[in-house]
């Protein structure tokens, strides 16, 4: 979330190059990120669609769309949005996508819609509503200049 700031704020500063540093560091083996470290005792961790997402838009602004990190992550993105059922995941999930052009972006923007749809946006936290919101926009959130 420091990389958003940083690029919203225009702030320039050399941590901005140590946290994309950290996040490649952080990157799971096979493809996006989770909460922590990718391998603990050896044992490689699986990826979470909320941080890789994070991570993906983080990273926006500062690599190319070419960096094996990335191509991985929107990979991971791309194959897990299928199987996802949480509307916070999924708003996540839409926003990285659009902010690479991925034309899954639409579909998962779609099964997002179709999870609001349900009695589930009753018990939903506020936050996580809003960011359901600005996920189903059109065109969706995706914390780009283009956004603004």
């Amino acid at each position: 979330m420091t990389l958003l700031a940083s690029k919203a704020w225009l702030r320039e500063s050399p941590r901005v190059l140590t946290g994309v540093e950290m996040l490649r560091d952080r990157a799971c083996t096979a493809g996006g990120w989770n909460a922590g470290n990718s391998v603990v005792f050896g044992v490689h961790l699986d990826p979470h669609p909320d941080f890789t997402a994070m991570a993906l838009l983080a990273l926006r602004a500062f690599v190319s769309d070419a960096d094996p990190f990335v191509e991985k992550g929107l990979t991971y993105l791309g194959g897990r949005m299928r199987s996802l059922t949480s509307p916070y995941s999924l708003a996540w999930t839409v926003m990285a996508l659009a902010a690479y052009d991925s034309d899954a972006a639409a579909a998962c923007q779609e099964r997002l819609s179709a999870c609001l749809h349900s009695d589930a946006i009753d018990r939903m936290p506020v936050p996580a509503l809003a960011l359901c919101a600005l996920a189903i926009e059109t065109p969706p959130f995706t914390f780009q200049k283009d956004d603004q």
